[in-house]
């Protein structure tokens, strides 16, 4: 064992050392130019590197808060634009956006936490439920077209049955005509297509018309785009067209979904019990 006067002797020729380079070094750096700038350059590198590195992995952890916030904003957006369409009744382009009405329309945004493409009847599901506002039989759309209708909800979780389902119909007309039907999946494998049923023959179809939302029911607002027309065919004895359409919603990418609320939906459901009864 080193006798302790030693080690102290050693380390305090190390600390002299030490602080003999540190004056030497700041000497250099102060009174040469040339030195200060390599210096300073030096330091803003490293400093500059190890920033932007913890910035990154800060906004790597905050990345799904961002996109939650960017998912309400979005949400938001679109529901005004929905609002603003049902009552002025005009193409998106020529909505005056300054217009103060009672809002018809809410979307909630959730993620798809699963997605089935592959069966008859296939569904998918959001992370949110009850607590946010859903319920069941409301429709949800996606970036570029309608997904499907709430089936079950709960509290944190909703299924959704899928427009690829034997069960799912959306009310559809063809975009600019108004001619409009049902709008549904023949379970042929493909989920790029669906098919337009109940326009009359003697409307003049092209192919390339788009496909919209109708309206015409309490899910979805009118105007949302689905797809446009690839195919037509009148069948034997049929009086009404078979459509083709290609959708714009590429459903196997799916990652995000808005849920649309309609507030007028409680009145609707009252007036429709009420015809029933007479």
């Amino acid at each position: 064992m080193f006798p302790r006067s030693k080690v102290f002797s050693e380390l305090g020729n190390l600390i002299l050392f030490l602080f003999l380079e540190g004056i030497s070094f700041y000497l250099i750096i102060t009174y040469n130019d040339s030195q200060a700038k390599i210096y300073h350059n030096s330091v803003n590198v490293i400093s500059g590197t190890v920033a932007n590195q913890a910035s990154k992995i800060r906004g790597y952890f905050s990345l799904k808060e961002q996109n939650n916030i960017l998912l309400k904003e979005n949400a938001k957006l679109k529901a005004k634009l929905f609002n603003l369409v049902e009552k002025q009744g005009a193409k998106p382009e020529d909505l005056n956006l300054n217009i103060k009405e009672n809002q018809i329309f809410n979307l909630v945004s959730a993620r798809v936490v699963n997605n089935s493409i592959s069966l008859r009847n296939n569904f998918l599901s959001l992370n949110k439920g009850r607590k946010a506002g859903i319920t069941e039989n409301q429709g949800v759309i996606g970036e570029n077209g309608v997904i499907g209708i709430t089936k079950a909800v709960n509290d944190n979780y909703t299924t959704v049955m899928s427009i690829f389902n034997s069960q799912t119909k959306i009310s559809a007309r063809i975009k600019d005509k108004g001619y409009f039907g049902s709008l549904v999946w023949n379970n042929n494998g493909d989920v790029r297509f669906m098919t337009l049923n109940d326009i009359p023959k003697h409307v003049p179809i092209k192919l390339g018309d788009k496909v919209e939302t109708s309206g015409y029911s309490n899910l979805f607002p009118s105007g949302i785009l689905l797809g446009k027309i690839v195919g037509k065919r009148i069948p034997p004895g049929s009086s009404t067209y078979e459509l083709k359409v290609k959708l714009y919603q590429d459903m196997t990418k799916i990652k995000f979904a808005y849920v649309v609320i309609n507030y007028e939906t409680p009145a609707l459901d009252s007036l429709y019990l009420q015809m029933k009864s007479l």
